[in-house]
């Protein structure tokens, strides 16, 4: 097998790494959900508007079917269209051959795949820079669905190694990193997993990981969680990429977006967390649009968000009141702009408050049930303490809906101490007690959107302690598909404040908040100029 000297690979991969701005992150940006059905390809015509966005692009990443089936005029469009733009090309590649008996699935492709689709790029002019690889630790080693390999890591890294070779051959300074889903399997496992597929792909291939990006479940990973496995990266000599999206179940590319922008201003809301690489992809049904860049909700919008000024919310107690100052990281204060101040569940304030879970019905389904699970078909840590009220089901083509209720003899009545809505039971779980709750089936109509409406209160433990879900079942009973809710601790608003010239405020919550003891959020939603901005003040003991 050849084998490639491994600093040549890894000083340019550093190089191209450093072409973002001094202590930012170099930013990507891909498509391909529904956004390509509809102004995908209209991104590369000159007078696109996405000008300004384009300006804070580094790099633009395109799939391995992109490569191999676009039609010729389209790629050689992307392709010269990027170079005029200065912006460098990645490919997301699917990098492990499929075997005679599995395979098929993610990460996997026909077996020259790969070369051919880098012979086609530099046939049409392209010069690869980057090339990520698509989950291949997770897809051929961890999972166990369907036609699943479940190769051992070794032998995994000696099969990617043959792909590697075929990409030098075409594009022999193309710098090639991994992507991987976090956390994955059981956090612990999956991140020695990690390390040791890093030190096996160094092995097979002679050469390092030029980057390994981080594909997150935010629902189950918390952002401390998400910072601290960045940093272990980091000091294993590996760049580090954030994937920064919303969720399968945004109904709106301006939800979706929302949410995206929620979490890098999250992480990045500690300097020494601004990953290598922030990555703004999606393969969703949202956002439907990638333009123009001066709309919410398109992906180029999203782009303009991740440029705006990081900003820090600084927030403390005063006696009764809740003080701060918003200001960028290097201290300039944000003035004459609100904040919004919420009252969060402490363990004790009990509060309840309505959330929402959107979707569509999959293929296949007839009927569903509403399901509570509390230590049990989850990666639960153990422990969970939610109050749940009359939950409603709607099909939002029809308006049809249905209204259920958890029944238990596990379950008490609870009394609601700050926004309740009436009819709520009270549920303690733990590992050796886990609750399995199940609500009477209603019929769905595949391909409908509909929302799952739920009162509900959870304390902070509760977090990783279950979720509740929507089941889709098919006709004889068994499971097509589930929808989860985290089970968040609960969170109303009560009130807002206006930051004065030095971005300073003050706020004084309502006596009947004040008797409950709550912790409080405070956000500040961001403008064009500004990131958004969160933080949390634990509750005191009543």
């Amino acid at each position: 097998m050849q084998r490639w000297v491994i600093w040549p690979c890894r000083i340019v991969a550093l190089l191209w790494l450093a072409a973002a701005p001094a202590g930012a992150a170099q930013v990507w940006l891909a498509g391909g959900g529904a956004s390509f059905n509809t102004d995908y390809m209209q991104l590369f015509e000159a007078d696109a508007p996405w000008q300004q966005a384009a300006q804070h692009v580094q790099v633009f990443k395109i799939s391995t079917q992109m490569a191999l089936t676009l039609a010729p005029d389209q790629l050689s469009l992307i392709i010269h269209d990027l170079h005029h733009r200065h912006i460098a090309l990645a490919m997301e590649a699917l990098m492990v051959p499929n075997p005679p008996t599995c395979g098929n699935v993610e990460g996997f492709s026909n077996p020259g795949d790969i070369a051919r689709a880098v012979r086609r790029l530099r046939s049409l002019g392209a010069d690869l820079r980057y090339v990520a690889m698509d989950e291949p630790l997770w897809f051929a080693h961890a999972y166990s669905g369907p036609r699943a390999c479940r190769l051992p890591i070794a032998d995994l890294a000696g099969r990617i190694a043959g792909q590697v070779t075929a990409v030098r051959q075409s594009f022999p300074s193309a710098a090639i990193g991994d992507i991987e889903p976090m956390p994955g399997i059981d956090t612990a496992a999956w991140q020695r997993n990690i390390f040791d597929w890093i030190a096996a792909y160094r092995q097979a291939t002679g050469e390092n990981l030029a980057f390994f990006d981080m594909d997150i479940d935010w629902h189950l990973m918390p952002i401390p969680q998400v910072q601290a496995f960045e940093a272990r990266l980091r000091a294993s000599g590996v760049p580090v990429g954030i994937i920064y999206d919303g969720d399968p179940q945004d109904r709106s590319g301006t939800a979706w977006t929302e949410h995206a922008e929620q979490r890098f201003a999250a992480v990045e809301s500690d300097p020494a967390s601004v990953p290598d690489q922030a990555i703004l992809h999606t393969w969703m049904n949202q956002p439907t649009h990638m333009l123009p860049e001066n709309q919410p909700g398109t992906m180029t919008s999203l782009v303009l968000r991740y440029a705006a000024a990081e900003t820090l919310l600084d927030v403390r107690r005063q006696g009764d009141s809740i003080t701060g100052r918003l200001a960028t990281i290097g201290g300039t204060p944000v003035p004459h702009v609100q904040v919004q101040v919420l009252a969060v569940d402490n363990g004790t304030a009990g509060v309840i408050s309505v959330r929402r879970l959107s979707g569509d019905v999959p293929r296949g389904a007839a009927k569903a049930t509403i399901g509570l699970r509390l230590d049990i078909e989850c990666p639960c840590s153990g422990g969970a303490d939610v109050t749940v009220g009359t939950m409603q089901y709607r099909d939002d083509r029809t308006g049809n809906a249905v209204q259920r209720r958890f029944r238990s003899p596990a379950a008490r009545p609870a009394q609601s101490l700050l926004g309740g809505v009436g009819g709520e039971i009270h549920l303690v779980s733990d590992l050796a007690h886990p609750l399995l709750l199940g609500t009477p089936t209603f019929p769905v109509q595949p391909g409908d959107p509909f929302t799952l409406i739920v009162p509900l209160r959870a304390t902070p433990d509760s977090l990783h302690g279950g979720y509740v879900a929507v089941i889709f079942l098919r006709a004889d009973g068994s499971e097509v598909a589930r929808s989860e809710m985290p089970l968040t601790p609960g969170s109303i608003p009560i009130g807002t404040a206006t930051t004065g010239t030095t971005g300073a405020f003050r706020f004084l919550p309502a006596p009947n908040v004040l008797r409950l003891h709550p912790g409080y959020a405070v956000s500040f939603a961001g403008n064009p100029e500004f990131r958004m901005a969160e933080t949390a003040l634990p509750g005191t003991p009543p």
